[in-house]
């Protein structure tokens, strides 16, 4: 068995992840390297384009900045590590890779980095292609939750903390396949990747083992590989994903918003904002947006972590102000929302999503849908609603009533119920299923 040979074989059966070349430090890039080098996965090097949020990241996990005209005009002044994670937007992944591979065709075959991954969901190997000439092993790795972008550690050693990329400022070392310990003086850092899941795309036959399992496995997360996927394939994941989250995410909004309009308590003005500005977003790579039902593509169990019962509730008592214990405006109801919601995914963990339906559109009951239509028409127009991209309350309601129409006509209710609120809904009685419901 060659050398080579040794490494897959050792990388298949559990072996530690290797060290990573990570480029781009953006959210995305910043949530990872913390993770592996939270973990023990030595971040040796940290690339981009402003010389700033490089150094500063690099600084947080023991390793060293270079700014990514001087990796393409100089290479490394040191060996390249065996993995290379372009942590980019997704229209720059090809291009980026591009211009690595003119750097790497320098560099003796025996010296170049044995992998290459991006982080977009949307794409799959095809960008990666001039590395892959190179003899690179390419490999999609796709977290499957939101990356928000997080503060990097106060205090964080540099390279003078702790060997480059390894553990620094008195972080322990991890065993293979595990979690970190308890930093002394205090709790772990929260890793938002842990119990996650990680979708990892590679060739089938690439000749040596896939390198993302032990990556994710590193930062606490599940792979889920997946060889071969085409790029058909991955669109309709990567459209899934983004119903799971970004598609949760605008339903819990559409909610809290008419708990606004109808005076619930607790609930402020409307919590406008610039998109992102809550630190949520796609993570760089195409992953979908921050959600309360993150816990939707876990295990059973999983959705617990989800608020619900009374531990949800705002927080009581005087809160200073800047007190980070504060809740934010609207959070007094946005937790029986949130409650409700986790209630919902639990139902869905157990039972599976249309078996888990309930509510008056899934019984038919079109009295009571008449009676939400009547009291959201009459609501004034808002004055955020101009342009044309935005329906109104009314019309939030009809889309998403709409789509729970549909599951319920999948789930076997009752045809002639499920008719009448179609007609209430506007929909078309031309549905392929024969449940009288069709688009609109």
């Amino acid at each position: 068995m060659t050398p080579s040979q040794r490494g897959d074989q050792e990388m298949a059966e559990g072996a530690p992840a290797p060290a990573v070349l990570l480029i781009g430090p953006g959210r995305a890039g910043r949530a990872l390297a913390l993770g592996w080098h939270a973990a023990g996965v030595p971040v040796p090097w940290v690339v981009g384009r402003r010389e700033e949020p490089a150094r500063d990241l690099a600084r947080a996990v023991g390793g060293r900045a270079l700014s990514w005209e001087g990796l393409l005009d100089r290479g490394l002044p040191g060996p390249w590590p065996p993995v290379v994670v372009l942590a980019v937007p997704d229209r720059a992944v090809e291009p980026a890779a591009e211009a690595l591979a003119g750097r790497l065709a320098a560099v003796p075959p025996g010296r170049r980095p044995r992998y290459a991954l991006h982080l977009s969901g949307a794409l799959g190997l095809g960008p990666l292609a001039s590395l892959e000439r190179l003899g690179l092993a390419v490999e999609v790795f796709h977290p499957l939750l939101p990356l928000a972008g997080e503060p990097l550690p106060s205090g964080a050693a540099g390279p003078a903390g702790g060997r480059p990329g390894g553990p620094a400022g008195g972080l322990p070392a991890t065993p293979p396949g595990g979690r970190p310990a308890t930093p002394p003086g205090g709790p772990a850092r929260r890793d938002p990747l842990a119990g996650a899941y990680v979708t990892v795309v590679y060739a089938p036959g690439q000749g040596r083992a896939p390198v993302g399992p032990a990556l994710a496995r590193a930062l606490g997360a599940t792979a889920v590989p997946w060889p071969g996927a085409t790029g058909r394939q991955l669109a309709l994941y990567h459209a899934a994903a983004t119903l799971a989250a970004n598609g949760v995410t605008a339903l819990l909004w559409a909610a809290e918003e008419l708990l606004r309009h109808a005076g619930y308590p607790g609930v402020g003005g409307p919590a406008a904002g610039p998109a992102g500005s809550t630190g949520g977003g796609c993570p760089a790579g195409g992953g979908p947006a921050p959600s309360a039902t993150a816990a939707a593509t876990a295990p059973a169990g999983a959705a617990a972590a989800v608020p619900s019962g009374p531990a949800a509730a705002a927080p009581s008592g005087p809160a200073g102000r800047g007190d980070p214990a504060r809740p934010p405006e609207g959070a007094g109801a946005r937790a029986p929302l949130l409650a409700l919601a986790g209630t919902a995914l639990r139902a869905v963990a157990e039972r599976g999503p249309l078996a888990a339906l309930t509510g008056p559109i899934t019984r038919g009951d079109a009295v009571t849908v008449a009676r939400h239509l009547e009291a959201l028409e009459a609501l004034a127009p808002e004055a955020g609603s101009a342009g044309g991209l935005d329906p109104g309350p009314a019309g939030r309601y009809r889309l998403a009533a709409a789509l729970v129409l549909a599951a319920a006509s999948r789930a076997g209710a009752p045809r002639s119920g499920l008719d009448a609120v179609a007609r209430l809904l506007g929909r078309r009685g031309d549905g392929p299923d024969g449940t009288g419901i069709g688009p609109g």
